[in-house]
């Protein structure tokens, strides 16, 4: 799986997450040990807190672990 439409950060500090997947509009962030099913944080805080995650692997493990935990797997595009 291509990861350029999924944006990943990572807060070193807190060990919070935030994942969107452009390909079907899932979000989610990873708080307090949990996944919720939307997004949590502010932009400023995503700005001065968080980094963008570039292994593939990482972001692909952590979407797939993310999406299964929240029972959200990924949509099929519509045909035609």
């Amino acid at each position: 799986m291509n990861t350029e439409h999924i944006l990943a950060m990572k807060s070193a500090g807190t060990g919070n997450i935030h994942l969107f997947d452009g390909t079907d509009d899932f979000m989610a962030s990873f708080h307090k040990g949990k996944w919720i099913a939307d997004t949590i944080f502010d932009y400023a805080d995503l700005q001065e807190n968080f980094d963008h995650m570039t292994d593939d692997d990482e972001i692909l493990r952590l979407l797939a672990e993310a999406r299964a935990a929240l029972g959200q797997p990924l949509k099929q595009a519509k045909a035609g």
